[in-house]
């Protein structure tokens, strides 16, 4: 059934998401490849991405807007077992595509 509505169906997008983010979505997941945005238009013109400095970040001089778990991990209350290996839920992540690369 998730199949079929995803190859035949519209999708059902959330009415509460920003009206760019919804239209982000439709264009692409549009069942026409021909039409799908990335296909037939670049996908960074698009009116979502008009806060993203994309020479700044294909530079890698660009910041993340927040850094994921920051707050946490310098709680004072909280305390790793030193004969315990810390886990890093970001270790590897990177914000800039590797196909970026130059």
């Amino acid at each position: 059934m998730a199949y079929r509505a995803s190859t035949k169906g519209e999708p059902e997008i959330p009415s509460w998401l920003d009206a760019d983010v919804q239209d982000l979505i439709k264009k692409l997941l549009c069942l026409n490849p021909q039409k799908r945005l990335g296909v037939s238009g670049n996908i960074r013109e698009h009116p979502f991405f008009t806060t993203i400095g994309w020479e700044d970040l294909e530079e890698r001089r660009a910041q993340p807007p927040f850094i994921p778990f920051r707050p946490a991990l310098e709680n004072h209350l909280m305390h790793w077992p030193e004969e315990k290996k810390a886990l890093n839920p970001m270790a590897g992540f990177n914000y800039v595509s590797p196909s970026w690369d130059r």
